[in-house]
Parts: C-alpha cells; structure tokens; sequence
C-alpha cells in the first residue's frame, strides 16, 4: 500500500483518542459527600487524576446531602433531608426526638408521654406512676384518734367536785363550760362530711417535711375514689394536684386517712407517699380536698391566704402543725385550728 494513503488515517486515529480523553475529564471527575457521616466518596476518572471540584463540600449541618459534579458545574450543591440523619438522631429527653425537617435539625415532642412530668387525661398512677405518682393502697378500718373534748369534760367534772367559799359561782361557770361542750359535741356528731383534721408544712427533716391528715367524722364509709389534695398559694389563682390523678379506696367511719409528701419523715406509716414534694408555704396557703366531681369537701388557709374559710388560720409556729379543734368545723380557720405538736394518724 502506498504511505501516501496512511497518512490521513493516522491523523483522523489521533483526533479520536484526542477527544475520547476529554470527554472523559469532563464528565467523569466530580465530589459527592453525605454531611453527618464519616465517610466522603470522590470520583476521578483513571485517565485524568485532578477535579474540578472542591477539596469539600461539607457544610457541618447534620440535614442536608452535600454534593459536586457536572450536574451542578463542579460547585458544592446542599439538598434537604427529611427524615432521619446519622447525626441528627436522638434526645436525652425521653418524650423527645431529633428528626431532619427542610433540611434542618429539629426538636419534635410526643404527646401524651409517660415520662414528661405531667399526669395527662390518658395517664393514671397505675398506667404511669412517674408523671401520676403512685396509687394509693386500698385503706383499712382504724381505731378513733382521742380528741380534746373528752379531756374537758373530765376536767370540768373533777372541778365541779371541789367545794370551796366560790362554789356556786364555780357551779354556774362549769354549766356554762359543760353546754359550750355539748354544743361541740352536737356540732361535731352531725359532721357529714371528710374533713382535714391536721397538716403540716415543715417537718424536722426541712421544708419539704411534709403530711395532710384527714378524718371520717360520720358513721358511714365514703368512697374516695378520684379525689384529690390541692394546694394553691397565698395570692394564687391555680390549685395545684398533690396525689397525682386522685386518691382511690373507701375511708372507714371515724377513721383517719394520713397523705404524705416525698420528703415526709415522721414515724406513723401514711396511706398514701407522693412520689414528690408538695412545697406547702410556711407563710400562707390553701390546702383543699375535692372529690371526683370537683366540688370542695373542706379547705384550710392560713397565714397570709386570700381565700380561707372565714378568715385564716394563723401561721404554724416552729415545727408545729395546724390541727383542728375537737374535731369541730364552723367554717371558720381561724376558729377550728390551733397550732399542735404534729400528730399524724393514719388507718395503717
């Protein structure tokens, strides 16, 4: 063959390597990057070993897919992630997650979740005793705690029996006395209703020392279930829950029924332990129970409270309890209660 024919076959043979290389280059080099994990994947091709983009494209946010080639003319490109993200994953909160939401790490919260300190309509303290507290165990007879009136009765009687130069004064004031009693004593047996017979707000363990004592004056059993201890402050609005979602049982009648807080360290055993403190003021407060339907059964205030029943009663003194007064209720604070050394009564 004549080499004068090879010569234009040799030519067209090296302009197809030529461009073959250059396709190559243009198309094959690029960046591609996951943000949020450890691992980059760059892609060279075999023929040409420097890209066109840069060294990184990762721009530290945990929601986005970080990425570089020909599509995006060999410039970092960021897209959203929606989802989950190896870094964005998780919260030491058990009622939260983190979750990429539009490209952007994002703090989502469950309702309804056993775990977030509130005891929510779908929660009871058997279902989540960590937001509810715990239950309450079915309460057993007790024996009637011994009360004031007794004592001065027997007081006035053994006065009566003394004779002296006075004794008909003496006589006409212990009948005065003695009818002041059996008012009392009418007033007291016609009781229809659980009433709060002792609390206390610091004990000798502190502030958070705390129980509420409560006691069946009448001469049925009364169903408990769903009630509830409330506290509100002194100038507040808001009643506050301190049994969780409500009590549960029957107090037996002329039984006691003790109600304790976190803190509580007396010796008698309460029927019911909350599994936190209550933080009742020494100041002033109100101290209420309700029954399941939400009406008030009896309430306390003392101190600087602006809603008593009648007027307040006054401010414990030093590691002293409020107790009611022979057990009697006229409506009144600052009648019924008197300060005590604490004397906590339970069914237990």
């Amino acid at each position: 063959m004549n080499i004068l024919y090879l010569v234009p076959l040799l030519i067209v043979a090296g302009l197809a390597v030529g461009a073959s290389v250059f396709f190559f280059q243009d198309n094959m080099t690029g960046y591609l990057s996951s943000a949020g994990t450890d691992y980059k994947k760059e892609v060279h091709s075999s023929i040409v070993n420097e890209t066109k983009c840069p060294a990184s494209c990762d721009d530290n946010n945990p929601c986005t897919f970080d990425w570089c080639n020909q599509t995006s003319n060999y410039k970092c490109s960021h897209t959203a992630i929606n989802g989950t993200s190896k870094e964005c994953w998780g919260n030491s909160d058990v009622c939260v997650t983190n979750v990429c939401i539009s490209g952007k790490c994002t703090k989502v919260t469950s309702n309804n979740c056993c775990g977030n300190k509130i005891c929510e309509s779908n929660e009871s303290c058997s279902s989540c005793e960590e937001d509810c507290g715990e239950c309450p165990p079915t309460i057993a007879p007790t024996e009637q705690k011994p009360v004031q009136i007794a004592t001065q009765q027997q007081s006035q009687s053994n006065q009566a029996l003394v004779p002296d130069a006075s004794t008909e004064n003496q006589s006409n004031a212990t009948s005065n006395q003695t009818s002041n009693v059996a008012n009392q004593t009418n007033e007291t047996a016609t009781l229809n209703h659980i009433i709060i017979n002792e609390f206390i707000t610091r004990g000798p363990n502190g502030t958070y020392d705390e129980f509420t004592e409560l006691y069946n004056p009448t001469n049925n059993n009364i169903d408990i279930t769903g009630w509830k201890l409330q506290y509100k402050s002194a100038t507040g609005d808001t009643w506050q829950s301190k049994v969780g979602s409500g009590l549960a049982g029957t107090i037996k009648s002329k039984s006691f029924f003790l109600l304790a807080s976190k803190g509580y360290s007396l010796n008698t055993v309460p029927d019911y332990l909350h599994s936190a403190n209550w933080g009742f003021a020494d100041t002033g407060g109100h101290v209420r129970i309700i029954d399941s339907n939400g009406t008030v059964i009896d309430k306390v205030g003392w101190g600087n409270a602006n809603e008593p029943e009648g007027s307040v009663a006054l401010t414990p003194e030093e590691d002293k309890s409020l107790e009611r007064k022979s057990l009697t209720d006229t409506d009144d604070n600052s009648i019924d209660f008197i300060s005590s050394v604490p004397s906590p009564t339970s069914s237990k």
